[in-house]
């Protein structure tokens, strides 16, 4: 097959859309930061300077007593002064702002721990505070979240950490083990008496996985404190059995998404294995952002591993759950939908029968108004597209070819949604246009047709996508040039010498000369490519100008003198011998198949 699992996946992985980051707080609760993400995954651990083990354990059972003996009651007498004092009088300097966070005042470190977090609300300010990781500072917010009795101390320590963890620069790799901070966000998720501090410590647990490799395992192999040996999942399993709320449901969503994100080294698989009959029970939540996320989490889950890919076919119920999606109008959810299909199939040899039933949707979808969302359809036809002939067959039934006719052409594919099809026929609008890089992926779909047995879907891109083909020499690339060409001489190899009656040799040259293609592949003796150069000559000597002898000749003594081709730049087109297909009828010149599968192999081993 030409297409590689990997090197879609790879694709995948570069392509920019829009898919949830890592989490950051901002200046409201519960905010839904799906579509605009905080921070980039991937980024650094940075300073491997360790941090002492000062949980502050001896604070947070001073400020208990303190609570007992009526040191909450300040923050009712005195809430309206420093909410103003944290408006009004914020520390300019990060010594001061230090001073304030560690200070014997229960009042002080209210004031600072909301001063931190509504200064680095932005994800744009957070790095400048980094470096409070590496000072008492960070002892004092994590000994906060131990003051049960304190619940605001203990939400807006919560809170100042969420946003503190998010940012970039110095982070000590052991950070949430050597300063407690993993256990206390877990029992806090756990034992928290207000689903308000349950849903901030979940947003900071979010943000803390969501920063590296190394801390999202320090959480998960953290205990929560209890002595039951319970850790981070056994809190998110129980969690979602508790029935939250959508808030705290909506926090655990990204909490995941930030869990299975593609890092290296990825979740383990008996942890993938442990969560996934739980994620895919939540798919039918009704919440608005609850679903999108866990579909985003479920596609980071599953790609570039068969065996993940296998977990989730098993859950029946979630397969048709995820493929119902497809019908939605909610662009949210249409995206991770198809990135999860996407991921699933790109590694899988043979796609489940029930996943050919995508087809439909995903042509209407080819017609979509947003380019974006049009590029992920593309790459979901190029995966399943990879495999047997039956899954091209049902591509081809639902109309993908004429499709990829009209994208090839510029043109965006009819649709029968309204609003598609008003932007398409009146132009406009973000996604009105087609672009060189849909063609391209579109493009690349097309020789595994070419490469069926027995030139089985000749007649459809014939009739389908002829005008496509001869618009994609036109692509900014010599790699799909060549393959163009290779296709063309294919098609009209397959119509001249199989003698096919639903293949006319002499209809296919008159279609050809109808769309200015001989026009088209003349042009192509002016690009300075030797490979271009000579498949179009062969393909206008033998099939349009009458030289046929004499390129049988020529090709003749080329091969008498070439060596045996090893890579795509060797490849001997010509057919100047007389052979037995594998169907039994008479073909001329070596294998094509063979020769065009060589051809587009090493075209698409480089064009990644």
């Amino acid at each position: 097959m030409a297409g590689d699992p990997n090197s879609i996946a790879q694709r995948l992985m570069k392509l920019e859309l829009q898919q949830p980051q890592a989490v950051i707080k901002q200046e409201i609760t519960a905010e839904d930061v799906t579509a605009q993400a905080a921070l980039p995954a991937g980024e650094g651990v940075g300073s491997e300077k360790e941090i002492k083990d000062t949980t502050g354990d001896a604070e947070a059972g001073n400020e208990d007593e303190d609570a007992a003996s009526g040191g909450s009651s300040d923050l009712d007498e005195d809430s309206d002064d420093v909410e103003e004092g944290a408006e009004q009088g914020e520390p300019d300097d990060l010594d001061e702002l230090a001073g304030l966070l560690t200070s014997e005042s229960r009042r002080d470190r209210l004031l600072g721990a909301r001063s931190l977090r509504s200064r680095i609300s932005d994800r744009h300010e957070a790095p400048g505070y980094s470096r409070l990781l590496t000072s008492p500072a960070l002892a004092a917010l994590v000994a906060n979240l131990g003051t049960s009795a304190d619940q605001e101390l203990q939400f807006e320590s919560a809170w100042a950490l969420t946003n503190l963890l998010a940012g970039s620069g110095a982070r000590p790799a052991d950070l949430v083990t050597s300063s407690g901070l993993g256990s206390r966000l877990i029992r806090m998720l756990q034992c928290a008496p207000t689903e308000r501090l349950r849903e901030q410590a979940c947003w900071a647990l979010a943000n803390v996985a969501g920063e590296s490799p190394a801390w999202r395992d320090q959480l998960i192999l953290a205990d929560d404190g209890s002595g039951s040996g319970g850790g981070l999942l056994p809190a998110l399993i129980n969690l979602w059995e508790s029935d939250p709320g959508n808030g705290l449901l909506d926090a655990s969503s990204l909490l995941l998404v930030n869990l299975f994100r593609d890092r290296r080294p990825r979740l383990k698989f008996e942890y993938a294995q442990l969560l996934m009959p739980h994620v895919t029970r939540l798919l039918s939540h009704p919440y608005d952002s609850v679903v999108p996320n866990l579909l985003w989490a479920l596609s980071y889950a599953v790609e570039g591993s068969e065996p993940r890919a296998r977990l989730l076919l098993r859950e029946t119920d979630a397969v048709d759950c995820v493929l119902g999606f497809l019908e939605s109008s909610d662009d949210s959810l249409l995206m991770p939908t198809l990135r999860l299909l996407c991921c699933a199939a790109a590694c899988l040899q043979v796609v489940p029968a029930k996943l050919l039933t995508v087809f439909p949707a995903v042509r209407r979808l080819l017609g979509h108004r947003d380019a974006k969302l049009r590029r992920q359809a593309l790459l979901l036809l190029g995966c399943t597209a990879c495999g047997p002939d039956a899954q091209l067959e049902a591509a081809a039934q639902a109309g993908c070819l004429t499709a990829l006719n009209e994208i090839l052409a510029g043109r965006r594919p009819q649709t029968d949604d309204p609003e598609d099809a008003a932007e398409a026929s009146g132009g406009g609008g973000s996604g009105a246009g087609i672009s060189d890089l849909e063609r391209r992926e579109a493009f690349w779909i097309i020789p595994d047709f070419m490469l069926s047995r027995a030139h089985k879907f000749s007649k459809r891109i014939t009739e389908e996508c002829l005008e496509g083909l001869l618009a994609s020499l036109s692509l900014p690339e010599l790699e799909a040039t060549r393959c163009a060409l290779l296709c063309l001489r294919h098609l009209l190899f397959a119509a001249k010498y199989k003698n096919r009656p639903d293949l006319n040799f002499e209809l296919l040259k008159t279609s050809i000369e109808k769309l200015d293609g001989l026009k088209k592949i003349e042009a192509m003796q002016k690009i300075e490519d030797k490979e271009v150069i000579k498949l179009s000559d062969q393909i206008l000597n033998q099939y349009f100008w009458g030289n046929e002898k004499k390129y049988l000749e020529e090709s003749s003594q080329s091969q008498e003198t070439s060596p045996s081709p090893v890579a795509a730049a060797d490849i001997e087109v010509g057919d100047d011998l007389l052979d037995d297909g594998d169907d039994g009828e008479v073909v001329c010149g070596p294998d094509k198949d063979r020769a065009l599968s060589s051809l587009i192999g090493g075209l698409q081993a480089n064009r990644d």
